[in-house]
């Protein structure tokens, strides 16, 4: 009768977004408190959550024939409602990404340097563009597109930074 995690999909990957919070939020701001505005870390949550939650299903994606085999199936977003809403839902977690931040950007709750971050969903839309059955490549050239992306964000905003220019600019 015990069920594993994988099978509660949802909460599995709502855990694995609170995991990422914690890590990338609460920790560092637990370790080296800084001036953060409560309106631009609830932003960035609202933006990183559902982000997060489709690479999950891009790894439940790769992973669907083998939850499918599996006795009982593993219920992931893939097998229980199929691999196209599964992209649906991907694509629809990435506008509402987008859309958070983008807003958030527009309100002045986060300047111009988190909203840099718009880049990655389109990234990821890119490069998954649309599939309903990634590889293992594929899943691997995702993490580490991301990886990079993140190196890339940290490092311009060090040399930005070191060049002495605002730390960051608001649009509002």
């Amino acid at each position: 009768g015990r069920r594993r995690l994988k099978e509660l999909y949802f909460l599995k990957n709502a855990g694995s977004a609170a995991i990422f919070v914690l890590t990338g939020f609460v920790y560092p701001l637990a370790v080296a408190p800084a001036i953060v505005s409560t309106g631009s870390l609830a932003a960035l949550i609202a933006f990183f959550v559902p982000f997060e939650i489709t690479y999950e299903i891009a790894y439940d994606l790769r992973d669907v024939e083998g939850d499918r085999a599996a006795s009982p199936p593993i219920a992931t977003y893939p097998v229980a409602h199929g691999p196209e809403a599964a992209v649906r839902i991907i694509h629809a977690l990435l506008a509402i990404a987008s859309l958070t931040l983008a807003g958030a950007l527009g309100l002045g709750a986060v300047g111009v340097r988190e909203g840099l971050m718009l880049a990655a969903p389109a990234v990821q839309l890119t490069t998954l563009r649309s599939r309903t059955d990634p590889s293992s490549e594929d899943c691997t050239r995702l993490t580490w597109i991301g990886a990079g992306l993140l190196v890339f964000y940290l490092a311009g905003t060090a040399a930005w930074s070191t060049a002495g220019l605002p730390e960051n600019i608001f649009l509002r």
